[in-house]
């Protein structure tokens, strides 16, 4: 599962606990990634990965957080993952 999230993001930690529960749930079945690009954040931010925006681009991702499984699937953060995701 990747997160496209942001440092000042006020919405992003919703989507950081979605990943919390989705790894509790599943446990190593997930592997979540936390993808900082450049929108919200600093241009020296240790977090920033600048490979990302073009990931951005190509999911065609606009707004924060957005959470995708396996490269296909956008996830609702306010969801519960057991209901999206199959074991």
């Amino acid at each position: 599962m990747e997160d496209y999230t942001g440092l000042n993001c006020g919405y992003c930690p919703g989507a950081h606990n979605y990943l919390v529960k989705a790894k509790t749930a599943y446990g190593d079945n997930v592997i979540d990634v936390e993808i900082h690009p450049s929108a919200y954040e600093a241009p020296n931010s240790i977090f920033l990965y600048k490979p990302s925006d073009a990931i951005l681009t190509v999911f065609n991702i606009n707004g924060f957080p957005n959470i995708r499984l396996n490269r296909t699937t956008t996830v609702s953060y306010g969801a519960n993952p057991t209901n999206d995701l199959k074991s």
